[in-house]
């Protein structure tokens, strides 16, 4: 546990990347052949699940701290690349190498694309919703509401966002009651990691994050919610009363066994980027101990996403910043510094 933070050391990472065959969605059989490539090419295993558009495989492969998954993702134009937790960034970036060793050359081989956006304007020639059948009801819901009049708003806007996600152990009610802070923090995710981006002849610092807001206005914990829960009862209470029985899309998203999933995070390109942006998250974490909360996180949080505006205080939490992640164990500390005023990863 880091000092004085209910804070472990054992994170877990999906990655979400599209995929395009020939500037078109993969069909299924498209997305079938390339998890069977995925998986002749040696160390997977392929189970068959169903979904809305009927079996599809994923592939499977054990590791010392657990399992690799490769999967489609809301349709047959995102892979989902799920990897298990691990105590160290070296650890991290020797498996995400070991993963896509296998998964570039198998794309290659049948012809998939990888895009480099995390954010579609739209969806591709071709898509195909491909939802788990677990959880297709609950797609199918969101995919029906009333559309909000947003500029990024879309009927299954969750198909047009590619995010890497890290899940951290950090004690919920500890955290509940940081999150004021740790939301005040977390423009520096996008304005670390984010790329500018044109949307319908609108230009965003960042335009994944704010698509949450813009899609789901009434949703009580989606992106960086208006009204934060002050205790664990009062977020448990939140998340069960969500309308229409949708998910918690809250950027912190506390799960039912007690991890938290930090969901703020664009696509990245390369193993040196994922783990930066896990070293970031924790430092931020760490830092929401100390951090007063500003007025209006939601506010300054999506203000930045679209015009690049920071809070006034940014240099000074950039400088904080910057010690609470040199403060990591050297297991997760980058080799070079991860805040800079104006980088993009």
């Amino acid at each position: 546990m880091a000092a004085g933070v209910p804070l472990g050391w054992r994170v877990g990472v999906e990655e979400e990347r599209f995929v395009l065959v020939d500037g078109r969605a993969p069909a299924t059989a498209e997305f079938r052949a390339l998890i069977t490539e995925l998986a002749r090419r040696g160390g997977y295993a392929v189970a068959e699940v169903g979904t809305t558009a009927g079996p599809l495989l994923e592939a499977r492969r054990e590791t010392p701290t657990g399992r690799v998954t490769v999967k489609h993702d809301y349709g047959t134009h995102l892979v989902e690349v799920a990897y298990p937790p691990v105590s160290t960034r070296d650890e991290l970036v020797a498996l995400y190498a070991e993963v896509w060793d296998g998964l570039r050359p198998a794309a290659e081989a049948t012809g998939v694309d990888f895009l480099d956006t995390s954010y579609l304007a739209d969806l591709p020639a071709g898509y195909v919703y491909a939802e788990h059948d677990m959880y297709a009801a609950r797609t199918e819901r969101l995919i029906g509401r009333p559309l909000p009049p947003a500029p990024l708003a879309a009927p299954h806007f969750l198909a047009h966002l590619a995010a890497t996600q890290v899940t951290i152990e950090v004690d919920p009610e500890w955290l509940v009651a940081h999150l004021p802070a740790a939301y005040s923090l977390l423009y520096l995710v996008p304005s670390t990691f984010s790329r500018p981006q044109q949307v319908g002849g609108r230009s965003y610092r960042a335009a994944r994050p704010p698509a949450y807001r813009d899609n789901l206005p009434h949703h009580p914990l989606a992106g960086v919610p208006r009204e934060l829960p002050s205790t664990l009862a009062d977020y448990r209470r939140t998340q069960a009363d969500v309308p229409l029985g949708l998910r918690d899309y809250s950027f912190f998203s506390i799960r039912d066994n007690g991890l938290v999933e930090v969901r703020v995070g664009d696509a990245l390109p390369t193993a040196g980027a994922v783990a930066d942006l896990v070293a970031l998250v924790l430092g931020l974490v760490r830092y929401a101990a100390d951090a007063a909360p500003s007025a209006a996180p939601a506010d300054e949080f999506y203000r930045f996403c679209e015009d690049g505006t920071l809070p006034d205080r940014a240099r000074e939490d950039l400088a904080a910043m910057s010690e609470a992640i040199d403060a990591l164990p050297l297991a997760w500390r980058p080799p070079v510094p991860v805040l800079a005023e104006g980088a993009v990863r």
